[in-house]
């Protein structure tokens, strides 16, 4: 049995290096991962023969303030973790654009201007907004108005030959016509395009939007994603699967109990991946994923004991954990992000939420 002593020791150790971590405006910094004829999956820097991998610091991303979030609003009594969360909620709602929509990266980063505004960092950031009770814009309208002839929804903001009144859609795409040259540069150089529909980035649209008319299909197509076994090719943008299993797990948590019939086959794909040290593929950040998704699901009983034992053993004296990609820039899989604070965040909520509710642990408060 784990001394909960050491336990609350771990989280506290974690929040400080977290809180260290946070930039003055709230945000938080990520590292870009490049490689050329490999996966970079651990964020290293290395050259052998033809093939390379390399790390690039990036202090102005949107994105890993909204996952370390969405961990954190688990460790509420916590009161580093009520600090952190202050400082991403100015954060989200300064780097807000018009109309309560917002991109992946923030005016500062040299990509900003060519960055199209997206559904994935909206949803998010609304969600978080709406947790911390944070008034912003309606713009519920306005990502409904992405919706395809298939019911799924458009990942971009950006102008595509589809009927549409909205008039927060024409506001960007008139955007985007200020600056055709920089927009071609996007398309033309990264692996998405205009009409791109990424299946996890409407899961993530479902958790802001809820189980409404508007967002069944977004429900059926991932249920009969997981049914035939294609999670791991419907999205640009998540490709690992325990990331992808993780996100989908989190509508369940919310409420969406229409997710029940893959409840136990997501169960069973991930339990396969768990070694007998308790960790998946050797490393925190899966392993803590894979643990959240099975809490998600209400499968507490079904988590390793020796898993919460590695993700403890594996802490760094500063209170980190190793970084790994979370996200890719597409399935080439030439360019992705992550950050010791992403698989931080990751990691204590996995450790808190396990032995909060655990009857082998006291809580740790």
């Amino acid at each position: 049995m784990i001394d909960p002593e050491i336990t609350k020791n771990t989280l506290l150790l974690g929040l400080s290096f977290l809180k260290q971590k946070q930039f003055r405006d709230g945000g938080f910094s990520s590292e870009t991962a490049q490689s050329i004829n490999c996966t970079n999956d651990a964020m290293e820097n290395f050259e052998v023969g033809t093939v390379k991998g390399w790390t690039e610091k990036d202090d102005h991303s949107f994105y890993p303030a909204l996952i370390i979030a969405l961990s954190l609003f688990h460790l509420r009594e916590f009161e580093d973790s009520n600090s952190i969360l202050e400082g991403i909620s100015r954060f989200v709602k300064e780097k807000m654009c018009r109309f309560g929509i917002w991109q992946n990266f923030t005016p500062q980063h040299p990509w900003f201007v060519i960055n199209p505004y997206d559904i994935d960092n909206t949803s998010l950031a609304s969600v978080i907004l709406e947790e911390m009770g944070i008034d912003f814009p309606s713009n519920k309208k306005a990502l409904l108005s992405l919706q395809n002839k298939n019911g799924l929804f458009f990942t971009w903001f950006t102008f595509r030959w589809k009927w549409n009144l909205n008039p927060v859609y024409w506001y960007y795409v008139m955007k985007e016509v200020k600056n055709p040259l920089k927009l071609h540069v996007f398309w033309k150089y990264f692996e998405c395009e205009r009409n791109d529909v990424d299946l996890i980035v409407n899961n993530n649209l479902l958790y802001y939007l809820g189980d409404v008319k508007e967002t069944q299909q977004i429900i059926d197509s991932l249920l009969n994603t997981i049914l035939e076994n294609k999670e791991s090719s419907c999205d640009k943008w998540y490709l690992n699967l325990q990331t992808i299993y993780f996100l989908i797990s989190k509508n369940y948590h919310k409420g969406i109990k229409k997710f029940e019939p893959i409840r136990f086959i997501i169960r069973d794909r991930i339990l396969t991946s768990f070694s007998g040290d308790g960790s998946v593929d050797g490393n925190s950040q899966d392993t803590a994923l894979a643990i959240c998704t099975l809490l998600n699901l209400d499968l507490t009983e079904d988590i390793p004991k020796s898993s919460i034992q590695f993700l403890i053993n594996n802490q760094k004296p500063s209170g980190a954990w190793k970084k790994r990609l979370l996200t890719y820039g597409g399935r080439k899989q030439i360019m992705g992000w992550g950050a010791e604070e992403l698989t931080t965040g990751i990691c204590l909520e996995a450790i808190h939420r396990y032995t909060a509710g655990s009857s082998d642990f006291k809580n740790p408060s």
